[in-house]
């Protein structure tokens, strides 16, 4: 989406204020590895059902924004099932 709103300004749009709220200290969900598990400092579970060497299970294709590829991202050629570090770079 960032990267849409980017294209949109550069071509004399403007864009709204947008805030993202989430839960956990960094953004990424479930693609986060944790090592942690228990409860955080604000009382909230933390658990995640990733681990550290996980990879994805879909093609890069049917993961990647229409206008914003894997490929144009990191600005080169990539595999097909990306590795965790990789998607949650991405996104």
């Amino acid at each position: 989406m960032m990267a849409a709103f980017q294209e949109l300004e550069s071509q004399g749009y403007p864009i709204p204020e947008v805030v993202v709220f989430e839960l956990q200290n960094h953004t990424g969900g479930n693609w986060n590895y944790s090592w942690r598990t228990g409860i955080d400092s604000q009382g909230v579970p933390i658990h995640t059902g990733m681990y550290m060497h996980m990879w994805t299970k879909r093609p890069k294709e049917t993961l990647e924004f229409p206008d914003y590829t894997f490929e144009k991202h990191f600005g080169e050629a990539t595999c097909s099932y990306p590795p965790r570090e990789a998607l949650l770079d991405y996104i």
